[in-house]
């Protein structure tokens, strides 16, 4: 007979495979834009679809219970703002630099996640995430292009400026999001008649409004808040919000809480890695032997980082 898998395994599970979700992101980003579509207008549309049929699909199921309570909403509120600035440098970043290298200096997220978790909630941080987090980041820094022949042109540099960028405040939104999901749960507690996943969609259903109205406010300042012309564009752009946006981030953000925030961040540098590779099949993006090389130690990292130490 066969036992149960322990809820750190099923945890892990559901966040590699909302991981690798999200890693189209790019992709489809970057098809948007060939299509006429600004980077704050996908941002904002992707957004506000995919809030829309949250929010839809919470009334209809919980009715007033759609309402968070005043804690939970307000980490909701802050994990809204840091998604809205996350998607606005990464979306540019993806213009300039590509598909693979945005999204991997992105996810040098993994630093700032666990240096917020330390000093907001005291997380420990072990020898053995330390040499995992130096896998992780020396293969993130092969996959950028480090020892290879890449030009460092200044627009390049400014991709990887909003790169990096997008890491710091794509750090801020894991962990506020993860708080708000605990908050949530401290709020109302177990036995409210929401599992885990309900509550995480319940979440970010709230997260995608503040988000979504965030970045229309930009995209109006920015005079390209108009909806895209070609049905090419939409297609992408509601991949974007049910595949991505609804269904990795709600097996992502329900998982969250069960681990601690440096090794669910470890578990989402799979993103980075297979974008990489999705960007060199689709858009052409070369990967270097040393690239390749990258990709390798950044998985070795991501395992290590995400496995328990045996005696």
């Amino acid at each position: 007979m066969s036992t149960p898998r322990p809820p750190a395994s099923r945890a892990l599970a559901l966040v590699g495979l909302g991981a690798a979700s999200i890693s189209f992101a790019p992709i489809l980003v970057k098809a948007a834009v060939g299509q006429g579509v600004g980077p704050t207008a996908i941002a904002m549309w992707r957004v506000l679809i995919a809030a829309s049929v949250l929010l839809l699909f919470a009334a209809l199921r919980w009715g007033r219970r759609t309402i968070l309570p005043r804690r939970a909403l307000v980490m909701a509120l802050i994990a809204g703002v840091t998604f809205a600035a996350d998607l606005w440098v990464w979306h540019r970043a993806i213009v300039r630099i590509g598909a693979g290298m945005a999204t991997i200096l992105g996810n040098t997220q993994v630093f700032w996640t666990a240096i917020f978790g330390r000093v907001l909630f005291r997380e420990p941080l072990t020898w053995r995430f330390a040499g995992a987090a130096a896998m992780a980041f020396a293969g993130v820094a092969l996959l950028a292009g480090v020892g290879s022949s890449v030009e460092m042109s200044s627009d390049y540099l400014v991709g990887v400026g909003l790169g990096l960028a997008t890491g710091v405040a794509y750090g801020a939104y894991i962990i506020s999001l993860r708080h708000s999901n605990s908050v949530f749960t401290e709020e109302v507690g177990q036995d409210s008649g929401l599992g885990p996943l309900a509550r995480a969609a319940l979440i970010l259903a709230w997260v995608m409004v503040v988000a979504g109205g965030l970045l229309a406010a930009i995209a109006a300042l920015e005079g390209h808040a108009a909806a895209p012309s070609t049905n090419a564009a939409w297609l992408e752009i509601v991949a974007l919000a049910l595949g991505v946006q609804i269904a990795g981030w709600v097996l992502i953000s329900s998982a969250l809480p069960r681990l601690p925030a440096a090794r669910g961040a470890l578990m989402l540098l799979l993103q980075p890695t297979l974008a990489a590779v999705w960007g060199a099949l689709i858009f052409a993006e070369d990967l270097a032997p040393l690239q390749l090389c990258g990709a390798a130690l950044t998985l070795a990292g991501v395992y290590v980082g995400s496995t328990p130490s045996r005696r």
